[in-house]
Formats: C-alpha cells, sequence, structure tokens
C-alpha cells in the first residue's frame, strides 16, 4: 500500500511540474520594459525605446561605422548554466531602422529586409561558442527566433560546451547581414534563457523521494 501511495505520489509530482518546471530552474528572462535590462554595447550602441515592443519597451543595438553591433548581457546571463543544456534561448526581433531607406527601396518590412542573429558565449576557462540564427526575413513587425541551447547548435564538442556552461564569462549577441544595411539598428525583446526541459520534474522527484526516505 506504501509503495502504491508513492508511485501515485510521483505521478501527481510529475504532471504538476510540468507547470512549475521554469520557475524551479530559473528561467532568466530580460523584458526591457523599464529600460536596458543591464544590457550594454560592445560595439555600436545600445538604447531603450519605451513603447513598440512585444509588449512594452524594447532594446536597440545599433551599428558602428563598418561594423554591426553588439550588446554584452548583463550578469543575469553569466556564471553557473549547466542546468540549460538542451534548453534554448528565445527572444524577439526586429529591424528598426536602416540606410537605405529612400525612392524606390521597399519600406521596412520587405523582402531587402533580411539578417541573422549571432549569439556567442565566452567561458571563463577562455573557450568560445558560436550560434547563428537563420536568415530572418521581417515580414513583419516582429519575429520570434530560438536557439536551441545545445553544443550541436553552438558547435563545439560536448565537453567544451559543458565546460564552458560551468563557468559562462559573457553572453553577447550581435547581427549580421548585408553591407547595405548599415547603419542600421535592430530591436530586441523578450530575451530568455529558458531550462532544460523535465528539470523540475527531476528536482520534485528527488524531493518527493527524501521526504518518503525521512518517513521510512
Amino acid at each position: 500500500m506504501h509503495s502504491n501511495r508513492f508511485a501515485l505520489a510521483m505521478r501527481l509530482v510529475a504532471g504538476s511540474a510540468l507547470l512549475s518546471a521554469p520557475a524551479l530552474a530559473g528561467v532568466i528572462k530580460a523584458e526591457f520594459d523599464d529600460g536596458t535590462s543591464g544590457w550594454t554595447a560592445q560595439v555600436g550602441a545600445v538604447e531603450w525605446a519605451d513603447t513598440g515592443g512585444v509588449p512594452g519597451g524594447y532594446l536597440m543595438i545599433e551599428s558602428a561605422s563598418g561594423a554591426f553591433g553588439v550588446a554584452s548581457a548583463p550578469s543575469q546571463f553569466t556564471g553557473a548554466l549547466t542546468s540549460y543544456n538542451g534548453g534554448a534561448f528565445t527572444f524577439d526581433t526586429t529591424i528598426v531602422s536602416r540606410a537605405y531607406e529612400v525612392g524606390s527601396i521597399p519600406p521596412i518590412g520587405s523582402r531587402p529586409d533580411v539578417f541573422s542573429v549571432i549569439v556567442t558565449i565566452e567561458g571563463a576557462n577562455g573557450l568560445v561558442a558560436t550560434a547563428q540564427t537563420a536568415p530572418i526575413f521581417t515580414t513583419t513587425r516582429w519575429v520570434g527566433m530560438g536557439l536551441d541551447f545545445t553544443a550541436a547548435t553552438f558547435g563545439v564538442s560536448e565537453s567544451d560546451w559543458l565546460s564552458i556552461l560551468a563557468d559562462v564569462d559573457a553572453l553577447t549577441i550581435s547581427t549580421d547581414g548585408p553591407d547595405f544595411l548599415r547603419p542600421f539598428v535592430i530591436g530586441f525583446d523578450n530575451i530568455a534563457l529558458l531550462p532544460t526541459p523535465g528539470a523540475g520534474v527531476a528536482m520534485l522527484a528527488f524531493a518527493a523521494l527524501a521526504s518518503r526516505r525521512r518517513r521510512d
């Protein structure tokens, strides 16, 4: 009877964990409703718009002369991130402005507006991993994007990836696209690092098992 009660409890734990897992594992998110949320410019400039995001405010990354903009994440996106292996890095993005807004050139949101986003992670050990999205065509005002937070996506071996995630020193986002886009401004909103799926289930299951052992 006791084992049956425990099995039932474990099933209930697993079910409730589907809802509570992100909170337990600690979703890291920048929504930019009150400012740049600690993101800073590494190349170019970073500014904040208080309206026009998804929803509310959003982050603007401006290109520099001869180079696309690069922004560095705040400390929340660094440190020990091993529990996020297998999760996802997600964001909303759009082109805010670009250089060729003249005469016969189609307006923003048309086919020529293509770019990609690059996410770079540097470990305290000096190892670097980089992932790039597929080309983004901003046919709508905002486009939701995501990258699997895995060694394969970031182009490194599993051992190097885990070594990097053990102590992340820096995370940056940048853009790439046709040279004629520059100077241009890219908008970002809801930048998030999502935990490994099922992490919350494992944590709650462990807690249930520990509670059972104490009762025994």
